[in-house]
């Protein structure tokens, strides 16, 4: 399974992010939940400090995967929602929760604060990518329209972190000027 792979032509590091959430957000959360003692019957009830801990999670290894990169493309985050619905965090919550919908919803905060691009794609990174590599029209269409809107103001996102009990992440990527820069 390929990580991220780099378009020239567009300028940009696609990168699997079903990936980092399996191995970042997913697993992670699954044992704090564990070890908080909100796993039970093999079921985690969806309360505040459950989403926290997937908001907390998603937030972190987004952040840190864009402060790692260090090449001149634009990094776009690929999303597949049914792909994250096979990840281990999904096996412990009811059928009526859409952890893929929740994921998609915080990148789209996340680019109206930040300007953090992403795509929402229907089918594995691997098929994405072999059709990008085979000129697919919805594929190529997809990469034509990129936002690259990019606020120059992270108030909002500050705001977000404070309401959603973030402070931690707040501290560790942006009270550093360097990291400030990466993101504005």
């Amino acid at each position: 399974m390929l990580s991220n792979t780099v378009v020239d032509q567009y300028n940009l590091n696609l990168i699997n992010y079903t990936c980092i959430f399996n191995e970042h957000v997913s697993l992670p959360v699954v044992d704090e939940l564990y070890d908080l003692n909100l796993l039970i019957d093999d079921s985690i009830k969806l309360d505040s400090t459950a989403m926290r801990a997937i908001t907390h999670h998603l937030l972190e290894s987004v952040c840190s995967n864009i402060i790692a990169y260090k090449g001149p493309e634009v990094p776009v985050f690929t999303i597949c929602e049914s792909c994250i619905l096979d990840c281990e965090l999904n096996r412990y919550l009811s059928e009526s929760t859409n952890l893929g919908a929740y994921v998609v919803k915080q990148f789209k905060q996340l680019h109206k604060m930040t300007g953090v691009n992403f795509l929402v794609i229907d089918t594995s990174f691997d098929k994405f990518i072999t059709n990008m590599k085979q000129r697919d029209g919805d594929t190529i269409e997809m990469l034509n329209t990129l936002s690259t809107y990019k606020p120059r103001d992270l108030s909002k996102l500050f705001n977000y972190f404070n309401k959603q009990g973030l402070v931690g992440l707040k501290q560790k990527f942006f009270e550093t000027q360097q990291y400030k820069q990466v993101f504005i």
